[in-house]
């Protein structure tokens, strides 16, 4: 995989990256002058520039970067009248020649080897994304219905399903609560966050002395001093005479209502009930108050206690043992009162020890509750935190065997993979060891003559007999020579001499070594080769870059074509494999294009085909109020430099360029006309900004060119205009 980066440079926003992939051997980018085409061929010259400081390029590998731009020209030969040799192979000695043509191959065969284990690698970790991502999902599932409540503010920064399930992974320990039990917890937390409990205090529960209770046990019985004592005892009614002596007011008996009483039996009955009697009664009864006010006093206090808590809530067990006290302690006072009124019944109270027991433990309970909330709150995020850590082990536990299943699978696919790697490992180190024996072999082959005479041969080729290079004397540089003339004969060149001489020198960069030895793999960018070349040799640039480059590269090095020329762009597809598949393995297109920022787009073969056309639609959209006529003139001049270029008129189209210039007195018409001729951009600030008229008459001038050329037959085709046959003809 090899993926350049692009951002936040030139044209290309800093808001998004631009992502190209350059992983097949051969990518082809076609863009019109100012897309965008050369900031891509100016990472790879020079990607420590502080321009290009958010660009990147990821590759496997280790790579020479071999560009052929407008600044290698400069740099190499234009404020330079020595170029740096090339080392490249001599054939002289074919023993080594076949050395190394056996190493090469073995080479090759390794590589060969390291790509289908990167494959079967790569397939694993397919395998391995798959079963995670699998997993992933399930446990996103799983975990759906604790999304849904509070618990989601304690998964903060983990609420996404990647996050997610990575967080649950790395959980080291379980916890078997429910996720219910840390909802409550929290909500409990939460709702109390700026307010603490008070603990609750029990008081003591009322109890008789033991002096007491042998009271209530023990019947009061009347005196025995008065004559009455055996009678009433007899009769058993001592707690009713007693009860009816408090009535008697007159001679009225209190029972029968007859005037049977007088002083003498009201004494014999005051008798019976003596003073320790009175006073065992009197005792009876300061227990029944202070009992009673006890009873009360202890359900109050306690009450208040638990409602003053603001902890305990209504529905809390320990309301139920309350109301069972308070039951056991009112029968207690009805016992006492009956006492009261029965001296000489005996009687005992209810043992609520046991309810008495309960509450204490619930009490002690809701205690411990209150102090470690109280705790909490006064550490609250320390304790939110703790319940976030808990609410993440009970997750853990609760996709324990979604995890651990699926650690099982994982662990066996990335033994399998770490094999392989170890494998690659061992090749990888062969690969290094034949390569050092590689470099050894060609530096007992490698000069810099075989150069010289490579590059003055396809001088002569091309027509360029003229030109020479030639070795400096005792330093491994070469000089540019026009017969016996060598001072500064690079700015004496034409564009095209330049051009060629420069592209010869740059393919012999390609083949050979500035170093000897020097054996990485290599990253070719060719940035427009043909931008100052006639049409003629546009087929002569192609086949070198196709034959040399494309062919003559091993298989692992990446070539990196862009140009703005449409038949050169065409010529290399003539060139490439004519079967699809062959083409799609080792090509890519792709295409830059710029609005308001550059982009680049892949494109297909079919949509070269029709770029020609494409243009032509451009302008009608723009006749159509479509497209902003700002595109204009550089639509304009793309379609007259491939017409006539196409149909060998380019004089007849400076011609008329000029006749139009010279018949125009507005300087913007006159600077359009140069535009069209020249192919330039120095005169594009005088045709930004068009308005509706200037548009119009941009068209009126671009149809005036066909028509002084005798081409309006085609202008009014691809317009669609109908054409009378008169004219036709």
């Amino acid at each position: 995989m090899a993926q350049l980066v692009i951002k936040n440079v030139r044209s290309y926003s800093k808001e998004r990256s631009i992502n190209i992939d350059l992983s097949k051997k051969v990518n082809l980018i076609y863009g019109q002058n100012g897309s965008g085409k050369s900031t891509i061929s100016g990472y790879f010259y020079s990607p420590s520039n502080v321009a290009y400081n958010e660009c990147s390029f990821s590759r496997e590998g280790d790579y020479n970067y071999i560009v052929y731009n407008s600044q290698f020209v400069e740099d190499s030969f234009y404020h330079k009248s020595e170029q740096p040799g090339v080392f490249t192979l001599s054939q002289s000695n074919k023993e080594v020649m076949e050395e190394i043509k056996h190493s090469d191959k073995k080479i090759a065969s390794l590589k060969g080897r390291l790509i289908r284990l990167d494959n079967e690698v790569k397939e694993k970790d397919e395998m391995l994304i798959k079963l995670e991502n699998s997993c992933k999902e399930a446990v996103w599932k799983k975990t759906a219905h604790i999304r849904t409540t509070e618990l989601t503010e304690l998964m903060t920064k983990s609420l996404r399903k990647d996050s997610l399930y990575s967080k649950i992974c790395i959980q080291d320990k379980k916890d078997e609560d429910s996720s219910g039990d840390v909802l409550n917890e929290y909500k409990k937390l939460k709702n109390n966050k700026t307010s603490s409990f008070s603990s609750i205090y029990h008081p003591s529960m009322p109890i008789l002395n033991i002096q007491q209770e042998e009271l209530l046990l023990t019947p009061l019985i009347p005196s025995s001093n008065s004559y009455l004592s055996n009678v009433i005892e007899e009769l058993g009614n001592a707690d009713w005479v007693k009860l009816g002596l408090g009535y008697v007011s007159d001679t009225r008996c209190p029972f029968c209502q007859s005037d049977t009483v007088n002083n003498d039996f009201l004494k014999a009955i005051r008798d019976v009930f003596d003073e320790t009697y009175e006073k065992k009664l009197n005792d009876l009864k300061g227990i029944h108050n202070n009992y009673s006010n006890a009873c009360d006093e202890y359900i109050k206090n306690l009450e208040d206690s638990l409602n003053g808590s603001g902890y305990i809530s209504n529905d809390d067990s320990i309301w139920n043992l309350i109301k069972q006290i308070g039951q056991s302690l009112v029968l207690n006072k009805s016992a006492l009162k009956e006492k009261i009124e029965k001296p000489s019944a005996v009687i005992s109270l209810i043992d609520s020890s046991n309810i008495h027991d309960k509450l204490n433990a619930r009490i002690k309970s809701l205690n411990g509750e209150i102090k470690e909330i109280n705790e909490r709150l006064n550490e609250y995020e320390i304790s939110v935190s703790n319940l976030s850590n808990k609410l993440w082990m009970v997750l853990r536990n609760l996709c324990g065997d979604l995890i651990d299943n699926n650690k099982v699978n994982m662990d066996e696919l990335n033994g399998d993979k770490s094999l392989m790697l170890e494998r690659k490992a061992v090749i990888e180190r062969e690969v290094q060891q034949e390569k050092d024996r590689l470099s050894e072999l060609r530096k007992q082959v490698s000069n810099m003559d075989e150069t010289v005479d490579k590059i003055n041969s396809s001088l002569k080729r091309l027509g360029l007999s003229g030109l020479e290079i030639k070795k400096a004397h005792e330093r491994n540089f070469f000089q540019i020579h026009r017969g016996n003339d060598n001072v500064e004969i690079y700015k004496s060149l034409s564009e095209g001499e330049k051009t060629i001489i420069t592209f010869l020198y740059f393919l012999e960069c390609c083949e050979g070594q500035f170093e000897e030895g020097d054996l990485k793999d290599k990253i070719i960018v060719i940035d427009d080769p043909i931008s100052s070349l006639s049409h003629d040799y546009i087929y002569e640039i192609s086949s070198l870059i196709h034959y040399r480059i494309i062919q003559g590269m091993p298989s692992d090095a990446k070539i990196l074509i862009l140009t703005h020329n449409l038949f050169f762009f065409q010529e290399l597809l003539k060139l490439a494999p004519p079967k699809v598949k062959n083409f799609e393995k080792q090509y890519s297109l792709l295409r830059v294009v710029k609005n308001e920022f550059s982009d680049v787009i892949t494109m297909s073969k079919g949509d070269i085909k029709n770029e020609y056309e494409s243009y032509w639609e451009l302008l009608k959209n723009v006749k159509d109020g479509i497209v902003n006529p700002v595109i204009l003139p550089n639509v304009m001049r793309n379609i007259l430099e491939y017409y006539f270029s196409f149909s060998c008129k380019l004089d007849n189209l400076k011609i008329a360029l000029e006749q139009l210039a010279e018949s125009e007195n507005d300087i913007t018409y006159k600077s359009f006309c140069r535009y069209m001729h020249r192919g330039s951009h120095l005169d594009s600030s005088n045709i930004n900004n068009l308005g509706r008229g200037s548009t119009e008459k941009y068209f009126d001038i671009f149809k005036d060119v066909f028509n002084k050329t005798d081409d309006l037959p085609h202008y009014n085709r691809m317009f669609g205009v109908e054409i009378d046959k008169e004219i036709a003809e």
